[in-house]
């Protein structure tokens, strides 16, 4: 097992785009990290520069003690599935999943040992004669991942392993991954934008936005408890509103949004300040509660529904069971829990 640890890691491409700034983050022995972010947030250059694939502007990157900032990729031990899998379409199973060995130059012996125990691990015994071809993209997906796992990694980095997959098909196989990469004990680096993905993978979750890290905790953690605004609007499905602080309750403002509204307030929040309070979708009762609102549409998602409302001036979203009324009717709601950011 391997400690990952970057410290003030930068990354400045031709032209002065910055990819990664000063990012600082420790990756723990066995643990699976989901580096997750909107498109453009720096998650991908991150795993390249923890993989070698191209050189930090500056900072240091480290697995354990030992430096390997400027150590190239195949004196790192690591490994990479990449979002494409890159297959040698002309090689079979076997052939795919032997091919670092054979960079390694292990013996033919401890090659054959070792690829079919890491075919049996991700469930493709009695596949090896077969070509990319002749699989489905379930099939391919875990040969890529069985090839980065024959060679032994200090360290697993996958770039959106899934995202050529369907949605029944990307669940399975995100629970192999998790349950392989724990049985195998591998420090695990996992980048999706997909928060659902990333909740059901991770230990521990790195929410990333224009090079920067906002936040790192727990899947818990970063959705129930947001860091700043970027984390609570992107983490789940929310509602934003603006409003000004006419009381503070102790831990509780309460905001005129065009109605009151109790909100946890985060860090400087004041009577008399412009904030931005965050209600996520679940966190509103349609049938209950003393505010009044409107109807105005009411769509069938398969286990809930989505309720579009209109309240005080205000658009809001609400999931949850099948509300008594229908579109252009009066109904009253309750929002359970609100956050207030400045």
């Amino acid at each position: 097992m391997t400690i990952v640890k970057v410290e003030k890691l930068r990354k400045v491409y031709d032209g002065g785009v910055v990819a990664l700034d000063d990012v600082d983050l420790t990756i723990n022995d066995g643990e699976i990290l989901a580096g997750l972010g909107p498109s453009g947030c720096g998650k991908t250059t991150l795993l390249r520069l923890i993989a070698g694939l191209e050189d930090a502007t500056a900072g240091r990157i480290y697995f354990d003690d030992r430096d390997v900032t400027k150590l190239p990729t195949q004196q790192r031990n690591t490994a990479v599935v990449p979002q494409t899998w890159a297959l040698w379409p002309h090689m079979s199973v076997y052939d795919n999943v032997a091919y670092g060995l054979r960079l390694r130059k292990i013996s033919r012996e401890e090659e054959r040992r070792r690829v079919k125990e890491i075919l049996e691990l991700v469930g493709l015994e009695g596949f090896e004669k077969r070509r990319p071809y002749q699989l489905s993209g379930g099939q391919q997906q875990r040969v890529a991942l069985a090839r980065a796992l024959v060679v032994q990694p200090e360290v697993l980095l996958l770039d959106e392993p899934l995202a050529n997959l369907d949605a029944k098909l990307r669940v399975e196989l995100r629970e192999e991954i998790k349950k392989i990469a724990k049985k195998l004990s591998i420090t695990t680096i996992y980048v999706t934008h997909d928060q659902e993905e990333a909740m059901a993978v991770a230990d521990r979750i790195a929410v990333m936005n224009l090079g920067k890290i906002m936040q790192v905790g727990t899947p818990e953690e970063v959705y129930y408890k947001p860091a700043n605004l970027f984390v609570a609007t992107f983490i789940g499905r929310t509602n934003l509103l603006r409003g000004k602080v006419v009381e503070k309750r102790g831990e509780v403002a309460v905001v005129d949004v065009g109605f009151l509204i109790e909100a946890e307030a985060s860090d400087g929040v004041k009577p008399g300040d412009y904030v931005n309070v965050v209600v996520k979708l679940e966190d509103i009762y349609v049938g209950g509660g003393r505010l009044k609102c409107v109807v105005e549409d009411v769509t069938f998602l398969g286990r809930t529904y989505q309720t579009t409302l209109k309240c005080g001036g205000n658009k809001l979203k609400a999931e949850g069971l099948k509300p008594h009324a229908a579109g252009g009717e009066e109904t009253y709601v309750e929002i359970t829990r609100a956050i207030a950011y400045k």
